[in-house]
């Protein structure tokens, strides 16, 4: 991307400066300005300038005792070579490191909490929240764990040698931009950095939990109205598994799994986001069995929804050894393939949404807040010193108590301390990645059935298809066994009876394996239909499940063609069910002529968010306005603690239901309101807000929704603002303003697979480099790439640009 640098030398000078007043770095005559280094001609910036060819070379490394060979194709997508697992999974930490090394570091130090380290005093308070999560001691705790698997953690040592071999190979001039830019210098990978990255993960894709603002809405209206207000299960939902179940197995002798409280008193969570910005997550996977198909062949297709960054979340490989030849996307930081296929099998995953995040009150003994009740007893608290570093100042401490809970981090709506219990802090199940290197290795549901058992936590909806033509899907795996409602609310932590109790056998685990019906799927809805026998709480997807059931229950004579139209699909199942409703409450005698054309224009529209649409953002406006003017009850109390509103499936039901609940009632009038004027003045609402782009031709949905691939350091003129593209977060095209589809898959089961792939961002995390940005325009257009699966090294010699020969 040198044209990029060249042209945009301006904007990175303001982007750096305006970065660099924001996390507080002082310029004097003391020392070399940052931006100093970093325009020098001989380290700085300019050394990262790439041209569009890849160099074939011999690489000698010291400490490498084997061979591997790495082969680029086209679209700088690595080919790795060798003769074992060990030597393979070297040679994949230094390539990944070569093109994502500063993305590595960088991830790890936001999971610990060490950005403050080498971004300065503004990133204090969100590293002082990382630690009192309990993040930095539980990869410390995991860490313990792997080294107890030889064999894997083996593996995990190979990979960290070779991205340290990479580091080794660096001086000044050859950096990264970000390390130049930002004025420090890598510091070597370790295994503790990969369990670093695994909690970062954990924290991505479980960290979610609602007990507060459900204990705050219980306290102020009550219990009753609680529970009218957020049921936990929507009637219209489709879930995971159709199976109906009726008696519970652990009433005939089969035990739990054991649940080990993540106390720290006996050791004595791609992209990263803070747990308010979550909403976005999600995920669709599915697969079709033969019978569906036109060609007689399975197809399976994942298209994981996970924050839209520069660089992306995912790096492309291939991975050949005696053991494995699989093919797909990698974590940065992790050996082996997440996604992907190989010459049986196909895989992918879906985030399981259960709550697996709990607060329980503590009853302090004294004021000092050293001791507190269990069952009737004083309970020493464990306290913990973190130290944060912070660039150009001094160290600051805070001290961490843990309970048997977990760490004491949070507070109440009445100001009461509160543990938290975060299965991302407990090590049980933690090697994760034996789970990934099974599904590498895989051939059949067995393997993967195997493979899914290694996994822990967070929560996965495997997916699988073979060449053979079976299909399967598992939820894997430690889902908590909890007390009818237990976790809704802050519970008593005084009392251990309140603990989750076990967590459910993995042979109990909800799964469908070729099913009547011809298909998996999942897309973040309940895994089960309520007849399971365990209890489980969550955030649930009500509408992408929905639709995809239906879609492929009509579909016959399935193509990979009608797959890529699927993946793409911008149909919403929430604008099918509240237009209709919303069009029959509104008052049209209430309405003026240009308002009346406008409803006229909704009267028409298909459901469907495309890009060049204005009429999307109008309905997303219009159900935005009314929420508010339904549930100003709950706005008005924010001021004391966290609130949620009710979800939109079930302000849809009441809208048609309850048309005299107290709740359709503005509380700053003294009228009284109904369904009919809230959404009527909730459409002349949103025609006032959007007035202005109303006006204009050539508004558009895409303007409105303004979807961007930020840079992980917000620096704009390495980010893609602006994206067209069309989709919503409840279609299965689900694209927001700052998180998608971060990779879509899809894979023909044929005799040998055939994978089609493209995900946000390109391979390297070069802002400098053609190979940094250049999959985004295909991507936005719902295009996608053959997969180039070599069978052995020398394999499609013709496709290939460069080889690499590490020694």
């Amino acid at each position: 991307m040198k044209r990029r640098i060249v042209l945009s030398i301006f904007i990175v000078i303001a982007a750096a400066i305006l970065y660099f007043l924001q996390i507080g770095i002082t310029l004097n005559d003391k020392k070399l300005p940052p931006l100093a280094s970093f325009f020098s001609p001989f380290t700085g910036f300019w050394q990262n300038a790439e041209g569009t060819n890849i160099s074939s070379k011999n690489i000698s490394l010291k400490g490498f005792e084997g061979n591997a060979t790495i082969k680029y194709d086209q679209r700088g997508v690595p080919h790795i070579f060798a003769s074992n697992l060990k030597d393979l999974f070297f040679a994949q930490g230094f390539v990944t490191a070569k093109d994502r090394l500063w993305q590595m570091d960088i991830s790890t130090r936001a999971s610990s909490g060490r950005l403050a380290e080498v971004l300065g005093e503004n990133l204090i308070e969100r590293d002082l929240g990382q630690r009192r999560k309990g993040l930095m001691r539980a990869a410390e705790l995991t860490l313990a764990t792997w080294k107890k698997d030889t064999e894997g953690y083996a593996y995990i040592e190979a990979y960290v040698d070779g991205v340290n071999a990479y580091i080794e190979s660096l001086d000044a001039d050859s950096y990264p931009l970000e390390f130049k830019l930002l004025n420090y210098t890598p510091e070597k990978w370790s295994v503790l950095k990969a369990a670093q990255f695994y909690k970062s993960m954990e924290e991505t894709l479980n960290g979610k939990a609602f007990d507060l603002e459900n204990d705050h809405l219980v306290q102020t209206f009550g219990k009753a109205t609680y529970d009218y207000l957020y049921p936990e299960w929507n009637p219209k939902q489709s879930p995971v598994i159709p199976d109906q179940y009726s008696s519970n197995p652990l009433q005939e002798n089969i035990a739990p799994e054991a649940v080990h409280l993540p106390s720290l008193l006996s050791s004595g969570e791609m992209g990263y986001q803070d747990d308010d910005t979550q909403d976005f997550l999600g995920s669709n996977n599915w697969a079709v069995n033969p019978q569906k198909t036109s060609k007689g062949k399975a197809i399976l297709c994942n298209d994981p929804h996970l924050r839209l960054s520069l660089p992306s979340i995912w790096y492309e490989a291939q991975l050949s050894s005696p053991e494995i030849n699989a093919y797909g996307v990698t974590f940065p930081g992790i050996p082996g393939v997440i996604i992907g296929f190989n010459e049986h099998a196909a895989w992918g995953s879906t985030n399981g949404s259960q709550d697996v995040k709990d607060y329980y009150k503590i009853q302090w003994t004294n004021d000092k807040k050293t001791h507190y009740i269990l069952d009737g007893k004083e309970v020493p608290v464990e306290s913990y010193i973190e130290t944060i570093k912070v660039k150009d100042q001094a160290d600051i401490l805070d001290t961490v108590k843990y309970t048997i809970w977990g760490p004491v981090m949070a507070k109440d709506s009445r100001g009461n301390d509160l543990a938290m219990h975060w299965i991302a802090n407990d090590t049980t199940g933690a090697f994760v990645w034996k789970t990934f290197w099974g599904f590498d290795k895989s051939k059949n549901l067995q393997d993967f059935d195997k493979g899914a058992s290694y996994f822990g936590h967070p929560i996965q909806n495997f997916i699988f298809a073979a060449t053979n033509g079976d299909i399967g899907l598992k939820v894997s795996r430690l889902i908590p066994l909890k007390d009818k409602e237990a976790g809704t609310i802050v519970m008593d932590g005084s009392n251990s009876s309140n603990a989750w109790k076990g967590f459910v056998p993995d042979s109990l685990n909800p799964k469908s394996f070729n099913p009547e019906r011809g298909f998996v799927s999942s897309a973040n809805q309940h895994s089960t239909y309520p007849s399971y026998p365990f209890y489980y709480n969550g955030h649930f997807n009500d509408y992408r499940g929905r639709y995809i059931n239906r879609r492929l229950a009509e579909m016959e004579n399935i193509t990979v063609e009608d797959m890529k139209a699927l993946q793409n699909n911008n149909y919403s199942i929430l604008a099918e069910d509240a237009m209709p409703v919303l069009l029959n409450l509104v008052q049209r005698e209430q309405l003026d002529v240009k308002e009346k054309g406008i409803l006229e224009l909704m009267e028409k529209w298909d459901y469907r968010f495309e890009a060049a649409d204005p009429t999307p953002a109008i309905f997303v406006e219009w159900f935005d306005h009314l929420e508010k003017l339904t549930w100003d009850e709950m706005t008005a109390i924010q001021a004391t603690g966290p609130i949620r509103y009710p979800e939109n499936w079930r302000l849809i039901q009441l809208l048609q239901e309850d048309p005299l609940n107290v709740f359709f009632d503005i509380q700053s009038t003294e009228a009284r309101e109904n369904p009919n004027i809230l959404v009527t003045r909730a459409f002349k609402e949103t025609l006032g807000a959007l007035s202005d782009k109303l006006e204009d031709p050539n508004f558009s949905w895409s303007d409105y929704r303004n979807t961007s691939i930020t840079h992980l350091a917000r620096i704009d003129a390495f980010s893609h603002k602006m994206v067209k593209t069309g989709g919503f977060k409840e279609s299965i095209n689900a694209v927001q303003s700052g998180a998608g589809p971060s990779w879509r898959m899809i894979v023909e089961m044929d005799e040998t697979p055939k994978g089609y792939g493209v995900y946000p961002g390109g391979q390297s995390g070069n802002p400098g480099s053609p190979f940094y940005d250049n999959f985004i325009e295909d991507w936005a257009k719902g295009n996608y790439y053959e997969l180039l699966f070599l069978k052995n090294e020398n394999d499609r010699g013709e496709d290939i640009i460069a080889t690499i020969n590490l020694k």
